[in-house]
Parts: structure tokens; C-alpha cells; sequence
């Protein structure tokens, strides 16, 4: 029967967690913090050939080992090789420090947002032994700064909006009917980082606006990264009067001019807890009514 063996290490004080020798289960588990929390184990050391971490192959890039005197190692080198394993993610950072019969494992920072489990694997050349670490979220990483790159990119060749519509007017005199060119088209802003895990983050910051016939760099409040985001448009509800002669159809044809501009930048993320720091580039563009023609035509 398996013994597990629950710690809590909560906080950001030690949690030493001390197994007599060969007594060492098949399996133990810890639960600490994410910023900080640390949890110690001693094991037996005899017949002991590897110690590693379970991970999935496209992870490996984020895992070094160093041996005793801090040089890069092999993933699988002997046991008594060993002295540190570091991982260190955009979103989370941990070591696992070896030293005699101690590890030591360290929760540098867990901005993910949810807990993370890792498995230590101790291989003897009897059984195979596991100590699963579970990492509980911790701070997630402040907005430090928005630097923009200098320029803004304007499309020379504009995009347009056709829309199409027919009045009638069945009456012995001529009527004056009325459309909105700007129905449905509204100027829209879309920021996109080089990463995923910025998306969905809500900031202030500036974007592309249409004003005054020129385009400039305007803030804008509650901006959900990777959403497009609708701007104030103040012509929105703007109509258009047409005369549609008495007994008659006529076709009217609005085409809306659609200009959009970029502009890049980078965000600036720090962790509150470990002072690590994050730059993520981005782009943000915004498309743009900036104007219609109409044409009537005869309905035939």
C-alpha cells in the first residue's frame, strides 16, 4: 500500500520534510507557495542513479542542469553528479537544489493564475520513487510601462465599405427618405502581443484614432488585449436624405472609406515578488470610416 505523505509549506518560511532512509515512500507530496515557498526532503542515497523532473519533450528548452560546481550537465547524468535543476518559464520559475542527501526545492514565482504540479523523480537501481510538488498561484506580473516605437504605419491604399439599398415610393408626390452610411461600421482597435499569455490582460493605454483629418496616438481606457475594441464615433448616427420622385424606385449606392494605421510597442512586465522582468512586444491597429460617396441610380 502506497503511503502519501501531505505537507503544507504555505507562506514563505522552510518547510523541512525529513524521511528516514530506506522509509521513503513511493510517493510524497508538498504543497507550497508560489512566490517563495520552499519545501526540503532528505532521502536515502544508496542505490540512487538518477534524479530528475517529469516534463513533456517540447519543455525541455526551459530546463538546465548543473552539476555540483555550477556547470551545465546532461539532463540524465548520475545522481551524484547533481546538484541543481532550474526551470524557468515566461509564466514560472522553480530550482530543485541537490546537496548530499537534501533537496531543496524553491518556488521562485507561479503567475499563471493556477496551481502547477511537478514530479521529482528519484530512480533507484531498486524502485523508482516520486515527491510531488504542488506550487499554488502566486502574484501575477504588474504593468510596469508601455513604451511605443516611434512612427505610425498609414495604409496608403484605403479600404470600401459598399452598401446597397432600394426606395420606393408608391405616392403622387415626391418623398424625402433618409439612411444611416455609417450603420455597422464602427472604427475598431485590435492589440496583439508577440506571446498568448498577455492576451486577455485589461490595461489603459494609447491607440490609433482618426481625428481632425490626421491620424494621432489617443488614450483609451479598460483596452482587453487581444479583443478588438470599439472607439467613440461620434457620426455614428449620422443620416443621409435622398428625393425619391413620386411613383418611382430609385437605387442608392454608399460607399464608406475605411482607413487604419499601426502602431508598435512594448509592454513592460515586472513580478512584485521576484523582481523578474518581462519585455513583450506589440502591435496595435485601427481601422477607420473616414468618409462616403453616394450614387442614385434609376431602379429599372
Amino acid at each position: 500500500m502506497l503511503l502519501l505523505i501531505s505537507l503544507f509549506a504555505l507562506g514563505s518560511c522552510n518547510s523541512d520534510i525529513f524521511i528516514d532512509g530506506p522509509a521513503l515512500p513511493d510517493e510524497a507530496e508538498a504543497v507550497i507557495e508560489g512566490d517563495g515557498g520552499e519545501a526540503s526532503f532528505t532521502i536515502p542515497l544508496k542505490g540512487l542513479k538518477y534524479i530528475s523532473i517529469d516534463r513533456i519533450s517540447e519543455s525541455a528548452r526551459y530546463y538546465t542542469w548543473y552539476n555540483k560546481a555550477g556547470e551545465e550537465i546532461p539532463e540524465y547524468s548520475p545522481a551524484s553528479e547533481l546538484g541543481k535543476i532550474v526551470c524557468e518559464t515566461a509564466m514560472a520559475s522553480y530550482q530543485l537544489t541537490v546537496d548530499g542527501n537534501r533537496l531543496h526545492f524553491e518556488s521562485l514565482e507561479n503567475t499563471t493564475g493556477h496551481e502547477i504540479d511537478v514530479t521529482i523523480r528519484l530512480e533507484y537501481d531498486y524502485a523508482t520513487k516520486f515527491i510531488i510538488i504542488r506550487m499554488l498561484p502566486g502574484a501575477s506580473f504588474d504593468l510596469e510601462s508601455i513604451d511605443y516605437n516611434e512612427g505610425l504605419w498609414i495604409t496608403e491604399v484605403a479600404d470600401i465599405r459598399v452598401r446597397t439599398m432600394t426606395f420606393t415610393n408608391n405616392g403622387s408626390i415626391p418623398q424625402v427618405m433618409s439612411f444611416m452610411p455609417y450603420i455597422n461600421i464602427q472604427p475598431t482597435s485590435v492589440v496583439e502581443p508577440e506571446v498568448s499569455w498577455v492576451k486577455y490582460r485589461t490595461v489603459d493605454m494609447s491607440l490609433p484614432k482618426y481625428k481632425d483629418g490626421e491620424w494621432k496616438l489617443m488614450p483609451v481606457m479598460g483596452v482587453n488585449i487581444g479583443s478588438p475594441v470599439l472607439l467613440g464615433f461620434d457620426r455614428y448616427d449620422e443620416e443621409v436624405e435622398v428625393s425619391v420622385p413620386a411613383k418611382s424606385t430609385i437605387r442608392v449606392i454608399c460607399k464608406v472609406t475605411i482607413l487604419s494605421a499601426e502602431k508598435t510597442g512594448t509592454f513592460v512586465f515586472r513580478n512584485p515578488t521576484s523582481g523578474r522582468r518581462h519585455d513583450v512586444r506589440f502591435s496595435c491597429k485601427t481601422t477607420w470610416p473616414t468618409g462616403y460617396i453616394t450614387d442614385i441610380e434609376d431602379e429599372k
